[in-house]
């Protein structure tokens, strides 16, 4: 994987766990994982699939895509 992949152990994974949600604070995952890009998600979802670990996907807000260009209409 060539993004970024926390353990609880290591010193980022407490801030990358909390959700805006409070109510889910309690969630502990094994891992966090930042794909670098579609290749690490696959390799993401393929790992936890052929491992039987439970997946739970999270995504950034959608405003920073828009900006770059991402989920824009055509334009006509």
């Amino acid at each position: 994987m060539r993004g970024v992949l926390l353990r609880p152990e290591q010193a980022a994974y407490k801030q990358a766990r909390l959700l805006v949600n409070q109510r889910f604070d309690g969630i502990r995952p094994q891992a966090i994982a930042h794909p670098a890009d579609v290749h690490d998600v696959v390799k993401c979802v393929n790992f936890t699939r052929t491992s039987r670990i439970p997946l739970a996907l999270r995504s950034r807000a959608a405003a920073p895509l828009h900006r770059r260009g991402w989920g824009r209409r055509p334009a006509h």
